[in-house]
């Protein structure tokens, strides 16, 4: 069961306190990190850039042990397709491998409205290019020689509105080459069981993204600003609860993800730990009991390269086995 920790980007160019914070999370066993890319359309660090540095210091923070993985989220919406193809060939030169794939959110009014989106391709597209970077191919079909290594993930929205949208976007996913994938943020444990049973002829393992809540209005940004996440009447009103005390407010935020955790679990292969808190030392109570545990039922994986049908509509599951089609059962 792999355990994962949200660092954002500092705002300027010293890392620090970040670095402090990181330390003392990965001694504590987590298994990798994951650097976002700006999802709030802010002036910050170069996500490569920070992943770069985390997984050259990584190796320091375990000792003689495993080091910590990191996992370099990269967004479609900054670059063109030129641009996103040669920071991916870069992050390979300087040794990441885990990269989450996401399209990206445009900025909303007020946000960075001096710098315009450009969103070339979406998530599914940039999934395609780094399946041919892993071929040995660039997007125009050029050798580029040794074939890059990356282990792709993609995103996936549980509670997003049309939820035939959402699988069959996860799906093209799949069929362009993602190997995993982050579902979430997590608010509800139901509907992510039903999500996951939608997309189960596909399946890939699925880290559940569990954001701890740092205070009601963070509660409230995310119900009411962030497309496909919805914070259900019950919590908003435990956060409420907390009379407006930061404090009390962050211990409800830490009780809440305890018990989302303990809810998703048996549904997931992992869980990733994200939000203003998720580095707070405290963050490492909400996953210890899972730290370094298996998980419980075996799962078949069917999601691989190639599935016959793409989201078109064609049923893996119902797929004629003498056409290549039938999932495998790794």
């Amino acid at each position: 069961f792999v355990t994962l920790v949200e660092a954002a980007p500092p705002r300027g160019w010293e890392t620090g306190p970040l670095l402090e914070a990181l330390d003392a999370i990965a001694r504590g066993g987590v298994d990798a990190v994951l650097v976002p890319d700006d999802p709030r359309v802010t002036a910050r660090m170069s996500p490569l850039a920070l992943a770069s540095l985390l997984s050259c210091v990584a190796r320091t923070w375990r000792g003689d042990e495993p080091t910590v993985e990191t996992v370099l989220s990269y967004s479609c919406r900054d670059r063109n397709l030129l641009g996103m193809q040669g920071d991916l060939l870069g992050a390979h030169a300087l040794g990441l491998r885990n990269v989450l794939l996401v399209t990206g959110q445009g900025p909303r009014p007020g946000e960075a409205s001096w710098s315009r989106p450009v969103f070339d391709i979406d998530a599914i597209g940039l999934a395609n290019v780094v399946s041919r970077l892993n071929h040995g191919l660039d997007v125009g079909d050029v050798p580029i020689g040794e074939p890059t290594r990356f282990f792709a993930g993609g995103e996936a929205l549980p509670g997003a509105p049309d939820q035939d949208e959402e699988v069959r976007r996860f799906e093209w996913k799949v069929d362009a080459g993602i190997g995993w994938a982050i579902a979430g943020p997590v608010f509800d444990a139901a509907a992510l069981e039903r999500f996951l049973e939608r997309i189960a002829p596909v399946r890939v393992p699925v880290v559940a993204e569990i954001r701890i809540l740092s205070s009601l209005r963070d509660a409230e940004f995310l119900n009411d600003e962030v497309p496909g996440v919805t914070v259900p009447g019950a919590i908003l009103e435990r956060m409420a609860a907390a009379g407006g005390d930061p404090a009390h407010e962050a211990e409800a935020g830490f009780a809440i993800a305890r018990e989302l955790l303990h809810a998703v679990h048996p549904l997931v292969e992992g869980c990733l730990l994200s939000g203003p808190l998720a580095l707070d030392p405290r963050a490492l109570a909400v996953a210890a009991p899972w730290i370094g545990r298996e998980v419980a039922v075996r799962r078949a994986f069917p999601g691989h390269l190639g599935i016959k049908g793409g989201a078109e509509g064609q049923r893996y599951a119902d797929a004629d086995p003498t056409e290549g089609g039938a999932p495998s059962s790794s």
